[in-house]
């Protein structure tokens, strides 16, 4: 691998604007990959490349920008050895004022695996990085159906709008109240097949441009329902929609020693495509309501008592039956952390899937012992930045946070010790 990445600032070139309040930056990168075809069937580029250019503009509270990124051909495993192109458009755009702000981020991505070996998946040795636009959550529930970007292509956005009610309002009272209202969604790009003659294959192709059916325009990327393509279905067909979050949160601080977090969420998971990669997996897509409070008592400075609670409500006809999915119905989550000193920390925590479903064909345990309880006790020790934690009990795969700490954890039964340190 080479590369080579470069950033200009164009106030800082000309005298007449190195002054100004509206600051411009430009840049631009380029990355080649080599790897030898070793593919006795396929023609394959040893040298893969890929170049970006983006742009930003800053001026007081107001924060824009952009980049597009272009890669050329690269037969992989994640793309079925497709030689169609792949590209991405990232936008940013960010407002913040007194008291309040705004967020809005959206993209376009085609086609843009780009690993070191064409044969690998997974998370296994990609380059590049493609930011998400969605929500990511630290609490467990919350996080416990995650979404992962889709290599191949997707077209998501997230708005985020922040407001704080000031200070001796009869909303605010003493201390104010911190209001988030977020909005995020990703659905899937319309594909054109492409026949491969020769060997026997189907690829596709995208397009940027608009198409005229039925007298009208309608943009390309859309779904395709009934013959037509029509922008409205991507918010109904739920085979392309793949993602979809709204939540708001609301922090209010009581006193000098009692603050509070309150979280609703209403969440939309595309089981097939981002678990099992594939429109007809079979898996029936998740619809879930959560709620959360979290309310911490400071008792004295560098020590302090927080409490914390979940639920996750699933309706019945999206429960999970099969032994594949993350989601069984109904969790409620609970946990106690106590902050003895800056140093130690002591929680208990239990996370209780008690609407798994009464029936379970996958499996011959009794129906009753599916309604699991992950019992879990957790103390540790920080200092600096070194931290020092000991668990025990049963815990499920997904975010787990405590001490301060927020950390992706796979599901284990038993006794696990870690140190970290940071240098």
């Amino acid at each position: 691998m080479r590369g080579v990445d470069g950033e200009i600032n164009i106030n800082e070139l000309f005298d007449s604007i190195i002054t100004s309040k509206t600051k411009f930056i430009i840049g631009g990168s380029f990355v080649s990959k080599f790897q030898t075809g070793q593919d006795p069937n396929l023609i394959l580029h040893e040298n893969v490349g890929c170049y970006s250019g983006r742009f930003n503009i800053i001026r007081d509270g107001f924060n824009l920008g952009a980049e597009y990124a272009y890669k050329i051909n690269d037969p992989s495993a994640d793309n079925k050895l497709s030689y169609k192109y792949g590209d991405a458009l990232y936008v940013t755009t960010s407002y913040a004022g007194d008291g309040y702000s705004f967020l809005f981020q959206g993209k376009r991505i085609d086609n843009m695996s780009y690993r070191s070996d064409r044969a690998e998946s997974l998370q296994n040795l990609l380059i590049n990085y493609l930011p998400a636009t969605t929500k990511q959550h630290a609490y467990t529930l919350l996080a416990l159906n995650p979404y992962a970007t889709q290599l191949n292509g997707e077209l998501g956005f997230m708005a985020e709008a922040q407001y704080k009610i000031k200070k001796g309002t009869p909303l605010g009272g003493k201390y104010g109240v911190e209001i988030t209202v977020n909005y995020s969604q990703a659905h899937g790009l319309k594909q054109y097949s492409v026949s491969d003659s020769a060997g026997g294959r189907t690829f596709y192709e995208t397009k940027w441009d608009f198409k005229e059916i039925s007298g009208k325009k309608h943009h390309v990327d859309s779904v395709l329902r009934n013959g037509e393509y029509t922008s409205q279905d991507v918010s109904y067909n739920d085979n392309y929609r793949y993602y979809q979050d709204f939540f708001i949160e609301i922090n209010k601080k009581f006193n000098k020693k009692v603050k509070a977090t309150f979280m609703y969420s209403h969440q939309f998971y595309n089981r097939n495509i981002i678990q099992a990669g594939s429109l007809n997996a079979g898996y029936k897509n998740l619809n879930s309501d959560l709620f959360l409070l979290d309310i911490t008592y400071k008792y004295k400075p560098g020590s302090a008592i927080r409490f914390e609670t979940q639920f996750l409500l699933t309706p019945a006809k999206d429960v999970v039956t099969t032994s594949n999915g993350v989601g069984r119905g109904n969790w409620a989550t609970g946990m106690i952390e106590w902050s003895i000193n800056s140093n130690f920390f002591v929680a208990v925590f239990d996370q209780w899937n008690y609407g798994n479903p009464q029936t379970g064909s996958e499996s011959s345990i009794p129906t009753t012992d599916l309604r699991i309880h992950y019992y879990l006790f957790n103390a540790g020790y920080n200092s600096g930045p070194h931290r020092l934690a000991i668990s025990y009990g049963k815990q499920s795969a997904g975010i787990f946070c405590v001490g301060g700490v927020c950390r992706n954890v796979p599901a284990s039964n038993g006794l696990s010790l870690s140190l970290t340190s940071s240098f």
